[in-house]
């Protein structure tokens, strides 16, 4: 196995390779144990997903560059949201708020053996091929540090700092570690995990059953607590979630992907792209439709526009064509609709008023959080100490925070406000000019990559500037940018961003047309 994962051809013996064979052998033993254990507990789910690992080494055998696996199956777990809290042996129990890990880390740690190996055995330190962001990322690290001086909980605050050495790690690697080929396949794999979450939502709403194959139904439990968590409790209706938990969750990441096939779709001159392209998009759409979600079509249909308008604005599309485009799409939408016309106005007004009030006590409480606690905020992660005291109403969240732990495989983020006011009633004004900081850093960046770059590599761009927007507009009224699906590929889409113009330096390197060649 370890041959497998870090097989790179350098023309020279590799004398560390026995130690390597040991270990790899040492660690696959250990995994087979730990494998064995959880299969004798676990049902249908468990044997799926371990079947699936299996298959893993003989695809690694087939296919010659197993790092490419590594990222594809990173990027696609990443959309499995389910944490999983196996540390309380080491750290206590502290439910939500404990150290825990997911399914794409697997992957993620592959890759970083990947990096260990290369820089180790092989001497390989490859150049940067984009400047460094880290100085765009470091105020808002900072503040979340300093938060845990007045934090009730601060090793609550240690424990969340673990996804800001993640985040930081993907952004380095990408920097450094991505070729224009693995570039172009960090791309696909987004497509990819768009499609099979736009299906298993598609399925969701067809069916009336949660998850992939009709197995995700959550545990009875004891009492009433199955009842709680079901959708007709939180929703009033079925509404796709995906594997991502809560349907703003699955909308968010549509909102990221689907640009990208729009812009490839609208301006590449290959035909066999614009066909995937338009596929994908599809299946995304189709998708965004299926969550439910009224601000995210909003949203959507303004990030249309904006894509074709980038289109005009880049010469690939005619004034005229465009006008004509947008009549077109205004009469098939209206066909396609007119049918579910009952359904989209009972969406739309049905529970309204109910999700304004929500969102407005939600806010409310936010700003006497920040009120109270105005410079270093309550302390990374250390929301529901004081939820209760502020939100009588979230009560049940925390009753219920040992059944989504333990039973779920959920964690229940303390999120009020939303997305934005997420930041400053954690970290207070610190936190709030760090955050700006990283912002404008985000911007700076995807402005440099569609200043600088041509051909497809500048249509995925601004797909993927596009998608941002997308995202950080969403958390207006949700907060699902700081759910591990969104927060980990939002920093992926940030790491392409800024390693395009330096991977992409002339016209002929930016299209499609050379993927048949070694990049």
């Amino acid at each position: 196995m370890a041959r497998l994962i870090f097989r790179v051809d350098t023309g020279r013996a590799l004398p560390v390779q026995p130690l390597v064979n040991v270990i790899g052998a040492l660690a696959c033993s250990a995994v087979a144990f730990s494998a064995a254990l959880w299969l004798a507990e676990g049902g249908l789910k468990q044997w799926i997903i371990a079947g699936v690992l299996a298959s893993l080494p003989f695809l690694m055998v087939v296919y010659p560059h197993p790092k490419h696996f590594l990222l594809v199956g990173w990027i696609f777990t990443l959309t499995y949201n389910r944490q999983y809290f196996s540390f309380e042996s080491l750290f206590g129990r502290h439910g939500s708020q404990g150290p825990y890990w997911i399914v794409s880390d697997v992957f993620l740690l592959g890759l970083l053996l990947h990096v260990i190996y290369m820089r180790v055995v092989n001497r390989d330190r490859p150049e940067p091929k984009g400047p460094p962001f880290w100085p765009w990322y470091l105020p808002l690290v900072l503040a979340w540090v300093v938060s845990l001086a007045g934090a009730e909980r601060p090793e609550w605050g240690v424990f969340e700092l673990w996804r800001s050495v993640k985040f930081g790690f993907i952004l380095w690697y990408t920097n450094r570690y991505l070729n224009r080929r693995e570039w172009w396949i960090c791309v696909a794999a987004l497509a990819l995990a768009m499609v099979f979450q736009s299906s298993v939502g598609l399925k969701e709403i067809v069916t009336g059953r949660s998850g992939v194959i009709g197995v995700e139904q959550l545990p009875s439990g004891p009492g009433r607590f199955g009842k709680v968590f079901s959708q007709e409790s939180f929703y009033g209706s079925v509404r796709a979630t995906g594997t991502m938990n809560h349907p703003p969750n699955l909308a968010c990441y549509l909102l990221q992907v689907l640009p990208v096939a729009l812009a490839l779709l609208l301006g590449t001159r290959w035909p066999r792209v614009r066909w995937v392209a338009g596929a994908v998009a599809a299946a995304g759409a189709v998708g965004l439709a299926c969550t439910l979600s009224r601000w995210p079509w909003a949203l959507a249909a303004g990030q249309a526009l904006l894509v074709a308008l980038a289109m005009v604005a880049t010469y690939r599309l005619t004034a005229q064509r465009f006008v004509g485009m947008l009549a077109l799409a205004a009469v098939l939408t209206g066909i396609g609709l007119y049918p579910l016309r009952e359904k989209i106005y009972k969406r739309f007004t049905g529970d309204f008023s109910a999700s304004v009030d929500q969102r407005v006590e939600s806010t409310r409480v936010a700003l006497r959080m920040i009120e109270d606690f105005p410079v270093t905020g309550v302390g990374l992660n250390n929301s529901a100490f004081h939820l209760v005291k502020y939100f009588p109403g979230l009560r049940w969240a925390i009753d219920n925070d040992e059944f989504l732990v333990t039973k779920v495989k959920s964690r229940a983020l303390a999120v009020v406000g939303n997305g934005f006011l997420y930041v400053p009633v954690e970290a207070g004004a610190l936190g709030a000019l760090g955050f700006l900081v990283y912002l404008t850093g985000v911007a700076f960046v995807a402005w440099r990559a569609l200043r600088r770059v041509w051909g497809d590599v500048q249509l995925a761009c601004i797909g993927m500037a596009s998608g941002m927007l997308g995202v950080i507009l969403q958390q207006v009224i949700d907060f699902s940018y700081w759910v591990d699906p969104l927060l980990f590929t939002f920093a992926l889409v940030v790491g392409l961003l800024n390693t395009a113009p330096g991977l992409f330096p002339d016209q002929r390197s930016a299209e499609l047309e050379w993927l048949h060649e070694d990049a």
